[in-house]
């Protein structure tokens, strides 16, 4: 209904209470962006489509939020916070979600990202400059590439009973409470604030400093097996298509260079591999600029972060889950932001 589609079976009343919810998101929305400059970081999800008797791998789906969903976030976002002050006000011992500051050097390395794209430079390394720009290289052919790449450099949000605030939502107090059936660090929360309201003894800060380091822990290892099993169900697919004739050479682009390979994303699969040497089109290559650009002694070409090509697999192992690929055929680097 939000997106502009006629639902006849929706009452009028009720439609004018969504709308009227969805109004209220957007000004918080916008109260957010420009009081505490969050950074948008949401890279496109790709999403492994599965079915059919015996289950196969059906294609590739690329997420979308939507009006309902920017709405939802705003209001689990608010909760969220709302949850977190009231702990901290009772000095109750709870769950906060932090996430840190990045390092100088990690600012620094996302600006000579932007430059080495051939986009804008970035003069000042705040927060409003820093969501201004990521805000920008959305807009842009590439840019995703260099989201990602800042993405790898910052800190991974944590757990913990101390309160440090969330960097990446501007937050300086935040905590997860709003989603039970899939997180057991929002369930301790509501335990903890539950004990409080029947009078009980809740778990002690010690208590719960175990149980953070468990959490983080378990959620590392949770993350690296689901892009494991993505990764391998995206190269399953690719595999099908390349032995149907089906897979026509893929858009990717250069994120990292070294001399015996090139790291590469591909943002249709969602996924990152590697050019090796041998997948790199004929002719001697020489390593450039402290390594991190190769040139075509014979042909000139170059290859540096941000450097579009197209490629087709050269080797995929399933067991191990890793692919190298090669270069078909070298395109331009992205063009410059305006």
């Amino acid at each position: 209904m939000l997106a502009g589609e006629q639902l006849p079976e929706l009452s009028s009343q009720f439609c004018a209470r969504l709308k009227k919810l969805d109004k209220l998101a957007r000004q918080m929305r916008s109260w957010r962006k420009a009081r505490e400059c969050f950074l948008p970081l949401e890279v496109p999800e790709i999403r492994v489509l599965c079915g059919g008797k015996p289950p196969r791998v059906m294609g590739l789906q690329q997420g979308h939020g939507g009006p309902s969903s920017e709405m939802i976030e705003e209001f689990m976002l608010a909760a969220n916070v709302a949850v977190a002050e009231e702990m901290k006000k009772k000095r109750l011992p709870g769950l906060y979600r932090n996430h840190d500051e990045p390092t100088m050097e990690a600012l620094h390395q996302f600006g000579t990202l932007v430059q080495e794209m051939g986009l804008k430079k970035v003069k000042k390394t705040d927060r409003f400059t820093l969501s201004r720009t990521l805000a920008e290289l959305r807009q842009v052919t590439g840019g995703e590439l260099v989201s990602i790449g800042f993405l790898r450099k910052m800190p991974r949000a944590e757990y913990s009973p101390a309160c440090i605030g969330h960097y990446g939502l501007g937050k300086s107090v935040y905590c997860h409470f709003t989603s039970p059936i899939r997180r057991y660090a929002d369930l301790l929360v509501h335990q903890q604030l539950l004990a409080l309201d029947m009078r009980k003894k809740p778990l002690s800060e010690s208590a719960v400093a175990s149980i953070a380091e468990s959490c983080n822990n378990l959620e590392y290892n949770i993350d690296q097996a689901c892009f494991a099993a993505g990764d391998r169900l995206k190269l399953r697919l690719m595999q099908e298509r390349r032995r149907d004739k089906a897979l026509a050479p893929l858009d990717a682009w250069v994120c990292r260079v070294q001399p015996a390979q090139v790291t590469i994303y591909i943002p249709e699969y969602g996924l990152m591999s590697v050019v090796e040497q041998e997948g790199l089109p004929a002719g001697k290559w020489l390593s450039l600029e402290g390594g991190s650009v190769l040139k075509n002694r014979n042909t000139g070409q170059i290859l540096r972060f941000g450097t579009a090509l197209k490629v087709l697999p050269r080797n995929i192992d399933l067991v191990r889950g890793v692919a190298s690929f090669a270069v078909a055929v070298a395109e331009r680097s992205p063009r410059r932001l305006e």
